[in-house]
């Protein structure tokens, strides 16, 4: 037993996916984009100390400790608390612990390869790094939420060692996103011999080699001048090497500024870090490219390469679709028309969507699941599973309007059966109530019979 705000305060974590959620009143608000906790518990809250002031003479010594273990579990965001704030989460894929058969394959088939597999939904416990970023684009994860445990700090300048990049001669590794900050130098962290960097800065690019800083896996590089970069580029010579973290640096009041590695930026640090996937696809969005396999442990295979553990290089889960089923609608009979598709409503079990005039395969990144139907322009159409999980239907060139509703079959039963027992009822109550009245009306003429 502890104090009742272990559940109903919230931490800074989710009140920021909170307000990211948030639309203005006269818009229909789309669903919340996901977000896949990856941060354990090894952090002690920032505000620990106060909490210890505000409580020690109120708890015993055991509740102050559930107290902590609770704020902790707020801070990641740990089921189920997703759905008590409204938040959409890849465990257990949106916000409990009760995942389909297909999203457990899905997951063990992608985000967890060689792993041990997850069979209640949660991914957390079996994640030691942030997975590949084209299944977590696919699936809508727009948030990353880690912790700062495994960071490390050299010499007065921050690392963040969330994100690792491996930089080979052949491909050349660019920063996402770069803040407003006048640097002197760049220092980073990494494992192997670097090639060195281009920056970009002022409308010119210089090609730097970097030197190491005092430790080995410590490297810096001098900026010609004091700039506010427009661009970095990581490049290796003839050997790769890795990058574990990154930071602009002021030499001339050591002023620094972390940077994320990957197509993430930084939206919030406190006990726990947000990042922000830039690479993310929409809840809803268009292919015009697709293949079609017999059953969901074929298009699985099609869509892996469980032996590499990597994504097959023949297939890009964010242009390509793998449809389950002996379908013989091929890419080549539509004239693709992307489109900006846009939620005009969605519930647990109604949603839809303005397709714009659009064509193509539209891929509804939900679980596929029996009882959904589908409407384009007032026109039932079937719905696919697309990638071993989600929902997908084809859009003919011109739609505008599509609607998906649950109806499923146990529902429809279900009120056929309560009409034809409440009809029952009724014909049994009309039929003894005539036959009472037949009584009555016999023991009437009994009585006043001459």
């Amino acid at each position: 037993v502890t104090t009742p705000e272990a559940y109903f305060d919230q931490r800074p974590p989710s009140l920021r996916l909170q307000a990211a959620a948030q639309c203005p009143a006269e818009m229909a608000c789309p669903p919340p984009d996901r977000f896949l906790s990856l941060s354990h518990t090894f952090f002690d809250p920032g505000d620990q100390a106060e909490i210890d002031t505000i409580y020690a003479d109120l708890l015993p010594p055991a509740a102050q400790y559930d107290y902590t273990v609770a704020i902790k579990q707020k801070e990641i965001i740990a089921p189920n608390f997703p759905m008590v704030y409204g938040l959409a989460s890849v465990d257990g894929y949106d916000g409990g612990i009760l995942p389909l058969l297909s999203y457990s394959k899905f997951v063990n088939q992608t985000i967890l390869p060689g792993e041990r597999g997850t069979t209640d939904g949660r991914l957390r416990e079996f994640l030691t790094a942030v997975p590949n970023n084209d299944w977590l684009s696919l699936m809508n994860v727009r948030y990353l939420v880690t912790d700062k445990v495994g960071d490390r700090w050299f010499d007065g300048v921050f690392f963040d060692l969330q994100h690792t990049v491996e930089v080979t001669p052949e491909t050349a590794t660019a920063v996402s996103h770069l803040p407003l900050f006048e640097a002197t130098e760049i220092w980073f962290a990494a494992d192997g011999r670097p090639g060195g960097l281009v920056v970009q800065g002022g409308g010119q690019a210089w090609r730097l080699a970097a030197k190491p800083l005092g430790e080995a896996n410590i490297w810096r590089v001098i900026l010609p001048d004091p700039l506010i970069l427009e661009g970095v580029t990581l490049t290796a010579d003839t050997t790769g090497w890795t990058l574990r973290g990154i930071s602009l640096v002021d030499g001339r009041d050591g002023a620094f500024q972390p940077l994320t590695v990957g197509p993430y930026r930084l939206i919030h640090s406190g006990d726990v870090k947000i990042y922000e996937n830039l690479r993310v696809l929409p809840r809803a969005f268009i292919v015009d490219t697709w293949m079609w396999q017999p059953n969901r442990a074929a298009a699985l295979a099609a869509i892996t390469n469980p032996a590499a553990a990597i994504t097959d290089p023949a297939f890009d889960p964010l242009t390509t679709a793998v449809l389950t089923g002996d379908g013989d609608i091929q890419p080549s009979s539509f004239v693709p028309r992307p489109s900006s598709l846009s939620f005009v409503h969605y519930t647990p079990e109604r949603i839809e969507l303005a397709a714009n005039g659009a064509s193509g395969l539209l891929i509804l990144t939900d679980a596929h699941y029996p009882g959904w139907v589908a409407e384009v322009d007032g026109r039932e159409t079937p719905i696919y599973e697309a990638n071993g999980f989600f929902r997908a239907i084809f859009l003919s060139e011109g739609a505008e309007r599509v609607v998906f509703n649950y109806q499923p079959r146990s529902y429809q039963i279900g009120v056929w059966a309560t009409a034809v027992s409440l009809l029952l009822w009724l014909t049994l109550l009309f039929i003894g109530s005539k036959k009472s009245h037949a009584k009555a009306q016999s023991r009437h003429e009994k009585t006043f019979a001459p």
